[in-house]
C-alpha cells in the first residue's frame, strides 16, 4: 500500500440538512484555489472513507469535499433506496446546500456512475470529470460475473478489502448493500457516457480485474472529451492505496483542460 505525505488542510467533518436528510461530508479548504473544488464520490456500500486518501492527498490544492451519500457512511439512511440518477439529483441539492455552485468531480468506482449522471442531469455543476475504477464493463454487466471479478480482486487487495469495506457495509446494511449492487449492473453506463460534454479522465489500476484495459478504453471513445492513464501496481480500490499517484494525475489533467 502505497504512503502519503500530511495534508496541512486537514478534512474538516461537518453535518447539513438536505430536505428530511442529514448529510454528513468532510471538506478541507484551501484558501488559495478557493474558487478549484473537487467533489469525491465513493462507491457502492461505503463511505467518503474509502476516497479520503486521495482528498487528502488533492487538499493542499484544492478545495476537496467529500460527502457520504444518503443511505450510507454517518449520513442518514433513506427509507427508499435511490438509484443512481436520484443519487444524482441528492448531491445537487447538497450542493445547493453548502454554496458550491460547480466542481471537478471525481467518482470510484460506481461513484463514477453517479459522477457521470450528475454530469448529464446537472451539466452545470460539474466542471470536469475524474472517473477511476469506472463501473460496469458491459462484458460483466451481471451480478454472477461481477461478484466473480470483485472476488478476485479481494485477493489482491485483501488489506483494504477487509478493513474499511466491511465496517462499511456492516454500517449500511447487507440489504443495502446488495440492493445497490444490483443498481450497479442494472446502471448503463456504456449508454450514458455519450452524453457527457465535460472533459472526462477514465483512470484504472494496472491490476484491476473489475475494470480491465479493454473497457477503460472503450468507455473513453464513449466520450467526446476524453483521456485516460493507468496507476502502475493497484487494483481496484486506487484512490485509497495509490492517492499520491491518482493526486498527480488529476492535477496534470486539470492544468490541462
Amino acid at each position: 500500500m502505497q504512503g502519503h505525505a500530511p495534508s496541512a488542510c486537514a478534512l474538516q467533518e461537518q453535518c447539513v440538512l438536505v430536505g428530511d436528510e442529514v448529510v454528513f461530508f468532510r471538506r478541507a479548504r484551501t484558501p488559495s484555489r478557493s474558487d478549484s473544488s473537487v467533489l469525491l464520490v465513493h462507491g457502492a456500500g461505503v463511505s467518503g472513507e474509502s476516497v479520503a486518501p486521495t482528498a487528502t492527498a488533492l487538499a493542499d490544492t484544492f478545495d476537496v469535499v467529500v460527502p457520504d451519500l444518503p443511505g450510507f457512511g454517518k449520513s442518514s439512511s433513506t427509507a427508499e433506496l435511490l438509484d443512481t440518477g436520484a443519487l444524482a439529483d441528492a448531491l445537487a441539492a447538497w450542493m445547493d446546500v453548502i454554496s458550491l455552485p460547480a466542481a471537478t468531480v471525481l467518482g470510484s468506482s460506481y461513484g463514477c456512475q453517479v459522477a457521470v449522471e450528475l454530469a448529464i442531469r446537472h451539466p452545470g455543476r460539474v466542471r470536469a470529470l475524474v472517473l477511476v475504477a469506472p463501473t460496469v464493463d458491459p462484458a460483466a454487466q451481471s451480478m454472477i460475473p461481477q461478484l466473480w471479478r470483485w472476488a478476485k480482486n479481494f485477493v489482491r487487495e485483501r488489506d483494504v478489502q477487509s478493513g474499511t469495506t466491511w465496517i462499511e457495509w456492516r454500517r449500511a446494511g447487507l440489504g443495502r448493500v446488495a440492493a445497490t449492487g444490483r443498481e450497479c449492473v442494472r446502471h448503463r453506463m456504456d449508454r450514458r457516457l455519450p452524453l457527457v460534454g465535460t472533459p472526462t479522465l477514465l483512470v484504472r489500476g494496472s491490476d484491476d480485474v473489475i475494470v480491465p484495459q479493454r473497457w477503460l478504453d472503450d468507455a473513453a471513445a464513449l466520450v467526446p472529451t476524453s483521456r485516460t492513464a493507468v496507476v502502475t501496481g493497484a487494483a481496484h480500490s486506487a484512490v485509497a492505496t495509490h492517492p499520491d499517484d491518482v493526486a498527480r494525475l488529476v492535477e496534470k489533467f486539470l492544468a490541462e483542460v
